[in-house]
């Protein structure tokens, strides 16, 4: 029997309500997605041939021995870095750059992609006769905002210091539009089951030990020593 498991990004996904529940600074918090809320997914015009394959794939369970799943992922963090590496550099290198876009309270679902693999590896290798989700959302159980990610990356790695706002029109990162998520989505069944293997199933800030330690590791990233000898005032 064979399986067919792409993974997708949420990156230019948006869909749901907004709800009459928990707020943040005055913020309406977003309804929150589960497996069940695919058909209300409303991809950006860069991600629309994404959806499409997603829903290609998903055809493809009428097919006798096929069983096709598509692992809708979070925004990934850990091993090096790739959307959060600006900050991640930027602290390291003390350097102020950092900047929240306005208004920063703004939910984005993130989650460690060797979480992600370990699904993966959950979906490949269960029992043929256990029912599963043709549609997985895997995200950690954290609800962050976008200013919680900025500021915890900047106090783990960096100096304390509080992190400007700026308007979107003014931001330069490739990632702006990444930045500027505003979805809750929850864990997918199997992520939830205690039998899953989390990594960092707390979420980034609450593991940014875990995490700061593999960007400099997968970075190569050592601090420099330095020993100056000579007569005194020869390190001025």
């Amino acid at each position: 029997r064979k399986q067919y498991v792409p993974l997708d990004g949420e990156d230019g996904e948006a869909g749901g309500d907004e709800d009459d529940g928990e707020a943040k600074e005055g913020k309406t918090r977003p309804q929150e997605l589960t497996d069940a809320d695919l058909d209300r997914r409303i991809p950006s015009p860069a991600f629309e041939s994404w959806k499409y394959l997603e829903t290609l794939v998903l055809s493809l369970s009428s097919k006798e021995k096929l069983r096709p799943h598509v692992i809708a992922a979070g925004i990934l963090y850990g091993n090096g870095e790739t959307v959060f590496n600006e900050y991640f550099q930027a602290a390291w290198l003390t350097q102020p750059t950092q900047a929240v876009l306005h208004p920063g309270t703004n939910y984005i679902p993130c989650v460690h992609v060797r979480d992600v693999a370990r699904l993966v590896k959950v979906v490949h290798v269960r029992d043929p006769s256990t029912e599963m989700g043709k549609y997985l959302i895997a995200v950690d159980k954290a609800r962050l905002t976008q200013a919680e990610i900025v500021q915890g990356i900047v106090n783990q790695i960096s100096k304390k210091a509080e992190i400007p706002l700026i308007s979107s029109d003014d931001a330069r990162s490739e990632f702006k539009d990444v930045m500027m998520l505003d979805l809750i989505m929850e864990p997918s069944a199997p992520m939830k089951a205690s039998s899953f293997p989390w990594w960092c199933r707390d979420g980034l800030v609450a593991n940014l030990d875990k995490v700061a330690a593999e960007f400099c590791k997968w970075r190569n990233l050592r601090p420099i020593k330095m020993v100056m000898m000579g007569p005194p005032g020869s390190g001025a």
